[in-house]
């Protein structure tokens, strides 16, 4: 079976377990049409992504606090996603600087760990990210626009003019899929517009893509891989997909 279609089955089971709590191994045997032995591993799998507990014949869905969703969103794959966002804070210098954040999962992720920090100056359009920081000690602007309840975030022209006046020492960007695309990509031509803003101002660009954005395709390309200075993913994403990025970028594996 390809690593595709491991992932994509993995990816609904997830999404089974959001919907209903719990689930048994002989309902996704008959759902999926796989052996018991198949949903067993995947459920491991899961497991150890800290997305779900193993129970007496199937699953429950792991709710516990060290994996509560990031501001209503579900974060699956939050190890690969921590560890993602660990070696791209590796990029930040120790003195003050001005960084911007996109929106997405990984990025509010990335948001919740710069209130370690101090001295920082954060710009974003993500309402995810906002919620995080106001945990934090860092000074943070919003860039205001039309908000999507979609993205989680402040979209349009508005959005884009706001940035003309600024300078951005390091930005870090999110993707909804980039499978078969020579970029990363978003789903919406105003998420995909606001990229392209953010990206203009940024000194440094970064680009987080946890493996599962491998396997999904999006509807607008923001940029190419050669306007982006490091893609950095997690050990699982597969190398015959990273080898075309490589060739036009850095790629970092984090471990």
């Amino acid at each position: 079976m390809k690593a595709s279609e491991i992932q994509q089955r993995r990816e609904q089971i997830t999404q089974l377990l959001i919907e209903n709590k719990k689930i048994k191994v002989r309902q996704l045997v008959e759902h999926f049409h796989v052996s018991d032995e198949t949903i067993r591993k995947d459920l491991k799998y899961l497991e150890e992504q800290g997305i779900s507990k193993t129970i007496y014949g199937g699953a429950v869905l792991d709710q516990s606090d060290a994996i509560e969703p990031v501001i209503n969103r579900t974060t699956t794959f939050l190890d690969d996603k921590t560890k993602i966002v660990k070696a791209a804070l590796e990029f930040l210098p120790e003195t003050s600087c001005v960084i911007g954040l996109d929106q997405g999962s990984t990025i509010a992720l990335l948001a919740r760990y710069l209130n370690h920090y101090q001295g920082k100056t954060v710009l974003t359009s993500s309402l995810t990210a906002i919620m995080e920081l106001m945990n934090g000690s860092n000074d943070f602007y919003c860039v205001g626009g039309h908000y999507s309840k979609t993205d989680m975030s402040f979209q349009g022209n508005f959005t884009g003019q706001a940035l003309n006046d600024i300078r951005i020492d390091i930005g870090f960007f999110g993707s909804s899929g980039v499978m078969n695309r020579d970029g990363f990509c978003t789903s919406s031509f105003a998420d995909a517009e606001m990229k392209r803003a953010l990206l203009a101002k940024c000194q440094m660009n970064i680009v987080l893509l946890d493996h599962s954005k491998f396997f999904k395709s999006s509807f607008v390309k923001a940029a190419d891989w050669g306007n982006v200075d490091c893609v950095i993913t997690d050990k699982h994403a597969p190398e015959e997909m990273l080898e075309p990025i490589a060739a036009k970028t850095k790629v970092i594996i984090a471990n």
